[in-house]
């Protein structure tokens, strides 16, 4: 019998953070974003949750760009420097808005699925089993109240063990 999707989603929280430690992370990882007619951007996001801290440095052809929230106190830099002008802000995207936004979506991505017990995540109480890329996958359906968001996502889940596979959008 299949488990209830709250159930699911409590065996995949279990099997990804079983010692209950999101929400106090700390630590860097870094992405490598390819183009197919510019230069790879390299990302090193660091969080550290018990501090509400957050910062995101972005390298693309040899230009440094971060963007750091500490404690709701917003930093801007461009090739290391808090001066620069409003072509600059405009055309690299460096505001405080665009630091909230990395923030939030580097929490949620690296957070699944722990994420999907925030306020505003409305589960499906549907569990479909699909084959997904020739894998069999549990599937959660998630909307957000639309205070959150107005995304539909799916969430691929192994069956045996919960471990997430993948998610759609």
């Amino acid at each position: 019998q299949t488990p209830t999707a709250a159930e699911v989603l409590q065996r995949s929280i279990e099997y990804h953070d079983p010692q209950g430690l999101w929400g106090r992370f700390k630590g860097s990882l870094t992405v490598v974003a390819e183009y197919p007619e510019r230069p790879p951007r390299v990302s090193t996001i660091t969080m550290d949750q018990p501090a509400d801290s957050f910062r995101i440095s972005m390298v693309q052809d040899g230009v440094e760009k971060a963007l750091g929230l500490q404690k709701g106190v917003c930093s801007l830099t461009y090739k290391g420097s808090e001066s620069f002008g409003a072509a600059i802000a405009e055309k690299e995207k460096l505001t405080c808005e665009r630091a909230h936004m990395w923030r939030d979506y580097y929490s949620y991505l690296y957070g699944l699925p722990m994420k999907l017990t925030d306020p505003g995540t409305l589960l499906s109480p549907v569990v479909e089993e699909v084959d997904f890329h020739g894998k069999r996958c549990l599937v959660l359906e998630v909307r957000y109240d639309p205070d959150t968001g107005s995304d539909l996502w799916y969430f691929y889940l192994d069956p045996e063990t919960y471990a997430l596979q993948a998610y759609q959008f």
